[in-house]
């Protein structure tokens, strides 16, 4: 076997000045260790965005409870949505249901639009006279996609 053969020289891996991970990577073990081969101890990172969800009306119930009327309905979206979402490198906080009440509608908007960066709704957009989720975002901004 020749001399020095089996042995990597200090650099010999990476070039100077060669781009090891690149802007908008999820960072994962590997790269941790990468990271900490080449000494660097600290990277600039961007926070998780924060997903809000919530669902608005009486008729929804939440899987597993029990429906106590024919005008009841399971709550299938938000589920759905936590599975859709689950890969991505985000946050995802859950408002529940919300009930078809101007008041609590607002405090839940409100409180969602301070937390979360995205906030994402389902049900309670249609013009009955109990749906108050379009008239709360009114109230507060812009409807940029309707139904």
């Amino acid at each position: 076997a020749k001399v020095d053969s089996n042995i990597r020289r200090q650099g010999e891996e990476i070039e100077a000045g060669e781009a090891v991970l690149t802007v908008g990577k999820r960072i994962n073990p590997a790269d941790i260790s990468l990271l900490a081969s080449l000494g660097i101890s600290q990277v600039s990172v961007f926070a998780p965005l924060i997903v809000g969800l919530l669902a608005t009306g009486d008729e929804l119930v939440a899987v597993g409870d029990a429906l106590t009327s024919l005008a009841q309905i399971y709550n299938s979206n938000t589920p759905t949505l936590k599975t859709l979402l689950a890969d991505l490198p985000i946050t995802i906080r859950d408002y529940g249901i919300i009930p078809d009440d101007l008041d609590k509608t607002t405090a839940a908007i409100n409180e969602a639009v301070q937390d979360c960066d995205v906030l994402i709704s389902t049900a309670g957009v249609s013009v009955g006279d109990y749906d108050f989720l379009t008239t709360v975002i009114e109230q507060l901004g812009q409807i940029n996609h309707y139904k």
